[in-house]
């Protein structure tokens, strides 16, 4: 890709079930047409930075540079008072806390911050359904 900054909008469709905790990887993130739906509460530990990064030129035909966002939805339908919490992977930062509860999704937004080889990094932030 070229110095400017892109922002990919995963338009996402098909539902894929997951029942507790979990490390997504960056295949999963970059998969189109998906969402994510946990049916209990759970930790949803993103890709490790170098994953992203490395996997972008098979997922996007070309390298991702500093400032491009990627993004993706999760769906909270754990019965109750089940919460997810998003961390990162390694190299991810959160802009903030975050927690989903219970019938609500977030789209999740990374947002590479260094793409250098051994140094890969993003921070992560989400916009929570109404």
């Amino acid at each position: 890709m070229s110095s400017n900054n892109y922002i990919f909008f995963n338009e996402n469709k098909a539902l894929v079930n997951f029942s507790g905790s979990t490390a997504l990887t960056a295949a999963q993130v970059y998969s189109p047409r998906q969402i994510y739906r946990f049916t209990a509460t759970a930790t949803v530990t993103l890709p490790t930075a170098a994953d992203l990064v490395s996997s972008s030129n098979i997922y996007f035909n070309g390298q991702f540079s500093v400032g491009d966002t990627y993004s993706f939805n999760i769906y909270n339908a754990s019965a109750g008072a089940g919460t997810l919490t998003i961390a990162g992977g390694t190299g991810g930062t959160s802009a903030g806390a975050i927690t989903i509860t219970a019938g609500l999704s977030a789209k999740i937004f990374i947002r590479l911050t260094n793409v250098s080889s051994g140094t890969e990094a993003y921070t992560f932030f989400a916009i929570p359904s109404l």
